[in-house]
């Protein structure tokens, strides 16, 4: 496990460092519906994160709770 991490951090390293070097400017013009667009994503994630939390919130319970009773 603490290899992985390692080596995990070492490519994490070394992409972070190519994306220092290579860096180029790009200019570009974003709109207000490119922003619109980021801000549904983000809502998106956000409703189906609060979804699947509580699908498996309910199937946590009922497993604890027929634990309890059976």
């Amino acid at each position: 496990m603490v290899i992985l991490r390692k080596r995990l951090l070492l490519v994490l390293g070394l992409f972070v460092s190519a994306q220092l070097v290579f860096m180029v400017d790009g200019f570009a013009y974003i709109d207000p519906s490119a922003a619109t667009y980021v801000i549904q994503a983000v809502a998106g994630v956000v409703i189906a994160g609060g979804a699947a939390i509580t699908i498996y919130w309910r199937k946590i319970k009922r497993f604890f709770k027929e634990r309890k009773h059976g």
